[in-house]
């Protein structure tokens, strides 16, 4: 297992000379989706640059891009973290980090740090997740839950009380499924024990009509005599 240390990642501003890293960290994302389409590469090469423009204009209308930032590891950039903090919540825009840097922990790392904060500050997280996204299933592990749906993003949430309150409700699904298994057990138990009295007193009777007829040839014999 890869031990990442963390003194080697940091985060910075973006500047102007980021852009072709940071399209290149977006056509990332879509190397799958491209790779099903019977395009050439030239004209794949051109829709993904149009989508990055498109994307990167909604971002710079439609958020604080001061909150932008790349992530670094050794000084080279490897990711980027684009946040919108409200009073109450901080939104993580995106998160992206480098095919070659996934699956080692480091996206765990950096999310624990953000819910760690949110945590001290009494702020919750929110993140909008495609359903699709590989990545559903650490934001579950760490503990965001689905609040809603608009299209095919899942607006995912942790929040420390929400938290709490799932935490509670597994517990009682928990107490509940096993008073259910205790239950069913007693019930089994209880037609056991029924079966072994019922047993038992069959086998009295049957010692009873034993001792009866030992008594009837006893009588007999005495009889003849």
């Amino acid at each position: 297992m890869t031990v990442i240390d963390r003194q080697t990642i940091s985060y910075r501003p973006i500047r102007d000379d980021d852009r072709e890293f940071l399209y290149q960290l977006y056509a990332s994302t879509r190397a799958d989706e491209m790779k099903m389409l019977s395009w050439n590469d030239a004209e794949k090469e051109q829709f993904v640059r149009m989508q990055f423009h498109a994307q990167s204009t909604d971002y710079a209308n439609n958020y604080d891009t001061n909150q932008f930032f790349i992530i670094e590891q050794h000084g080279q950039p490897i990711g980027r973290l684009y946040f919108d903090r409200q009073p109450d919540d901080i939104s993580i825009v995106d998160i992206t980090l480098l095919a070659e840097t996934r699956g080692a922990g480091l996206g765990t790392l950096l999310l624990q740090e953000i819910l760690d904060e949110a945590t001290r500050t009494g702020k919750s997280v929110s993140i909008h997740v495609e359903h699709f996204n590989p990545a559903m299933r650490l934001y579950q592990r760490l503990g965001f839950r689905h609040v809603a749906t608009n299209g095919v993003y899942h607006l995912m949430r942790y929040d420390k009380d929400l938290q709490r309150f799932f935490s509670e409700c597994v517990v009682l699904q928990r107490v509940h499924r096993l008073r259910k298994q205790w239950l069913a057990g007693k019930k089994e138990r209880e037609r056991l024990s029924l079966g072994r009295r019922a047993g038992a007193a069959a086998a009295a009777r049957d010692r009873q009509r034993f001792d009866i007829g030992q008594l009837e040839v006893e009588r007999t014999r005495i009889l003849e005599r």
